[in-house]
């Protein structure tokens, strides 16, 4: 198992998301748990105040999501 912890970019970077699934991808198989702040979120209409209108970061948050890798997140009380 691997533990990893990322901070994604502030700002859109397409660079940052294709590194990010290059490295997953050349990884052997196995359990990887990734945690940080990824600057994005999945549910614009929950977690963006204002219009909820999605901005590029969570596009490509969501097209890395689409990707096939299993996001589960998770809010400890």
């Amino acid at each position: 198992m691997l533990e990893s912890h990322l901070f994604a970019p502030n700002s859109p970077d397409k660079e940052f998301w294709h590194a990010l699934m290059e490295f997953l991808g050349s990884r052997t198989p196995g359990d990887l748990i990734i945690g940080g702040d990824f600057n994005a979120t999945l549910c614009t209409a929950v977690d963006r105040s204002g219009t909820g209108a999605p901005i590029p970061q969570d596009q490509a948050f969501s097209s890395f999501h689409l990707s096939g890798y299993k996001i589960n997140i998770s809010k400890s009380e």
